[in-house]
């Protein structure tokens, strides 16, 4: 999940998060590698790409959205190292993907 803020973790404010779903075959990761990469930011500003879904609350309802196909996950600030990173590859290399609902 993605929340605005570290105390809407805390607090458990699920509506001030957004659920994610991952595109594996993008990233270029398998389950267990995307997890332990998440655990590293849990708590730090990340950038995320994916397609937005306001109509799809996420788990059990509980979010205010849904980031689909998650393709992308790097640290906000600094130049990351790749191995800490989901999908390292430069913007100018990357082919445009087709919207979901394509």
């Amino acid at each position: 999940m993605l929340c605005l803020a570290n105390r809407d973790l805390e607090m458990r404010l699920s509506k001030n998060c957004i659920f994610m779903s991952f595109d594996w075959e993008a990233l270029g990761a398998d389950e267990d590698r995307v997890r332990r990469v998440l655990e590293l930011w849990n708590g730090k500003y990340v950038l995320v790409e994916g397609y937005f879904d306001s109509t799809d609350d996420g788990h059990l309802s509980l979010f205010s959205g849904l980031l689909r196909r998650v393709s992308r996950v790097k640290p906000h600030r600094g130049l990351p190292d790749p191995r800490f990173c989901l999908d390292a590859s430069d913007d100018e290399d990357r082919p445009e993907k087709p919207r979901p609902d394509e």
